[in-house]
């Protein structure tokens, strides 16, 4: 501007500078809007990961808590046969006594001749 000749150069010169600066602007504010852009399409994919990444986990905990009932139910059932093979034992201890078998008393030794 100091290289002027008269105002109306320099009100040329101002106006090229600020249509310059303008160009630069749109410029600069499209390259901001293009990666805004991207920015937004990169966080719905992230927001989508996240999504399937909480469903995996609410599954995997569904998943875990199934595995511990059914380990508790085994664990009853094994409970319960073993009992169940106690008195299946004591039973046939008392059938033995009760018909004499398994005495020593009524056992019959071979004859030997």
């Amino acid at each position: 501007m100091s290289k002027s000749v008269d105002l109306d150069d320099a009100r040329k010169r101002a106006a090229n500078l600020l249509e310059k600066f303008e160009q630069d602007v749109l410029q600069a504010s499209g390259v901001e809007r293009e990666r805004v852009r991207q920015l937004l399409e990169e966080n719905t994919i992230l927001k989508r990961a996240v999504t399937i990444q909480n469903q995996r986990i609410a599954e995997a905990a569904e998943k875990d808590r199934e595995i511990n009932h059914l380990r508790q139910a085994l664990s009853q059932c094994q409970e319960q046969l073993h009992k169940a093979e106690m008195n299946q034992y004591a039973l046939a201890m008392h059938l033995r006594q009760a018909t004499g078998e398994g005495t020593l008393d009524h056992t019959r030794f071979p004859d030997v001749y």
